[in-house]
């Protein structure tokens, strides 16, 4: 099916929202059984350890049960991860922070419009 034969999901219009239906999806539980490799689930999220998912994945059957349960935690399950160590040097994640921390510095100073 086409992107379009399914239809936007990227914009969505007051007839998208049904508050029932996102209840439901909100007040589901997420079972830790449904992700093996999660270190623990908190909150109804699935917390990874990063390190552990590296060494998982190191063979090709190993990657794709990864990829697998990970693309299952996001388009089946809570719709949300959370992966400690993700990025090995936080030097970077820091840097990235400072860069946002100081466009949105720059934006408030200037009145622009956000987002």
């Amino acid at each position: 099916m086409s992107p379009t034969a399914a239809g936007s999901r990227t914009w969505l219009t007051e007839a998208d929202c049904d508050l029932d239906a996102f209840r439901s999806l909100v007040e589901q539980r997420t079972d830790p059984a449904d992700h093996p490799s999660a270190e623990r689930v908190e909150q109804n999220v699935p917390l990874y350890d990063s390190d552990r998912l590296r060494c998982l994945a190191i063979s090709l059957e190993g990657r794709r049960s990864v990829q697998d349960e990970l693309v299952r935690a996001l388009s089946d399950g809570p719709g949300i991860v959370v992966l400690k160590g993700a990025f090995p040097d936080s030097a970077v994640v820091d840097a990235a922070s400072e860069a946002f921390r100081a466009l949105i510095e720059e934006e408030r100073a200037s009145g622009t419009a956000r987002g």
